[in-house]
């Protein structure tokens, strides 16, 4: 029947702002650029590492591309 099973509705996304200083943020940026993801990828990946609740969607780069 319809409405049966409906589905999930996707979790609103939220930011959040780290402030660090600038000598880390370039080796953040190094350690990212090295393993071939963004630096927000980079940090949800440690997260997951640590346990956090982490999918492959949230590691998914959101930049908009040029085509």
């Amino acid at each position: 029947m319809p409405g049966d099973n409906p589905q999930p509705q996707a979790e609103k996304t939220c930011q959040f702002t780290l402030t660090m200083r600038e000598s880390l943020h370039r080796e953040l940026a190094v350690a990212a650029l090295a393993s071939g993801m963004t630096m927000r990828g980079y940090i949800m990946r440690a997260l997951r590492d640590m346990g956090l609740d982490i999918t492959d969607a949230d590691l998914v780069d959101r930049r908009k591309r040029d085509s």
